[in-house]
């Protein structure tokens, strides 16, 4: 049993005596007590008692009632009253507080210990049911967000598409010596980047339309290495573990190699300068494997086995307070306005109804994984 720290607000030292007596011996703590209502509102605030047990006739001016309904406004903690009085009349007036229980003197032991006890549990009920609901608020906060970017980018690239076809034209209808074609050849170009900046955004939304079939994860990769190879800098050494045979998932090639690359390209960034290495690793594991701390944080696993892309360089490593924000667009410890690397990584592995999972100390290195269900369907030749 916790030691519950519990307060004894009673105006007869005697009895008050008799109550921390009978609460120790049950196995909680008493941790103040006190003869008047405001004598209480102190002492809860400086104790922050788990429980508080009040008498209703108290010294002074304030009675239990009033001094528990003012100790729920400005510290939320339980009450239960404990006292000889025990008429309708009384019981009325103490509904107001909203007590956690009602005993009346005397009492057994076993009577207040299972009044301390549910008491407790329903307060620790309600703190749980409380974050809950915050959690659910933010998720349907980040849900309704998510629904309305996805409709801003869906207009704004339409426009896009209507500006770059009417320049084309423009372009085609110009003479090829006159001084405005390159301006409107530059002006297509920032059009195009501004278009993929809003595919990304979509991706990193999780909405997109691309076709899905069955492909070899470790294929995928080794299709992509002689690219990634090359990129990668000359200080950094890149390993790799692929099977003959990866796990085989239900996703879209082109975008699982964007994965790899923003994985790498994160990775090399965070070595820097100096010699490093890094791991490119994919293997299949079970969904009891997978860890608990992940990206979406309300995912839950559907198929029983994953394949799992794993990328771990030896880098700075990530800092404690970053992880949370780490997959925001544009969010990097390295660079301002890096971009949306990972936030596409996250995007992809959400429309493949997968999850990223980080693990990362300051100064240690990171490890980036991506889990993505694993498909028994045969792959395409």
């Amino acid at each position: 049993m916790p030691n519950h720290k519990v307060m004894i607000v009673e105006d007869e030292e005697i009895v008050a005596a008799d109550i921390q007596t009978s609460i120790e011996k049950i196995g909680y703590s008493a941790c103040a007590t006190a003869s008047s209502g405001r004598e209480a509102i102190e002492k809860a605030g400086s104790t922050k008692p788990d429980l508080i047990l009040m008498d209703i006739v108290l010294k002074g001016t304030m009675d239990g009632i009033e001094t528990a309904a003012q100790i729920k406004e400005l510290y939320k903690i339980p009450v239960v009253y404990l006292t000889a009085f025990g008429e309708d009349g009384t019981l009325q007036r103490a509904k107001v507080a909203e007590p956690y229980g009602y005993i009346t003197k005397p009492f057994r032991d076993r009577d207040l210990q299972i009044a301390i006890e549910i008491s407790i549990y329903k307060k620790q009920a309600e703190v749980e049911k409380a974050v809950l609901e915050a959690q659910n608020r933010q998720l349907q906060k980040a849900e309704s967000l998510g629904r309305m970017a996805g409709a801003i980018v869906h207009h704004f690239n339409n426009m896009l598409q209507v500006i770059i076809g009417n320049m084309q034209i423009a372009i085609r209808q110009m003479p090829r010596d006159a001084g405005s074609v390159k301006n409107m050849t530059a002006a297509m170009q920032a059009a195009r980047e501004a278009e993929a900046i809003t595919n990304q955004t979509m991706t990193y939304l999780g909405d997109t339309s691309d076709k899905l079939e069955p492909l070899d994860l470790c294929d995928l990769c080794r299709l992509a290495l002689p690219v990634l190879q090359a990129a990668i800098p000359k200080n950094v050494v890149l390993e790799t573990d692929l099977p003959s045979r990866g796990p085989t998932v239900i996703a879209n090639a082109n975008q699982i190699q964007q994965v790899l690359i923003n994985l790498l390209t994160n990775a090399w960034e965070s070595v820097g300068d100096a010699q490093g290495v890094i791991h490119l690793k994919v293997i299949t594991v079970s969904a009891a494997v997978i860890p608990t701390t992940h990206s979406p944080a309300d995912w839950q696993p559907q198929d029983s086995l994953y394949g799992c892309i794993e990328v771990t360089d030896t880098g700075c490593g990530i800092e404690h307070s970053d992880l949370e924000k780490l997959f925001d667009p544009f969010f990097s410890s390295k660079f301002i306005g890096r971009g949306l690397g990972l936030a596409v990584v996250l995007g992809i592995a959400k429309a493949h109804h997968g999850i990223v999972a980080v693990q990362s100390n300051q100064g240690q290195g990171s490890t980036l994984r991506v889990f993505l269900p694993a498909s028994a369907e045969n792959v395409v030749a």
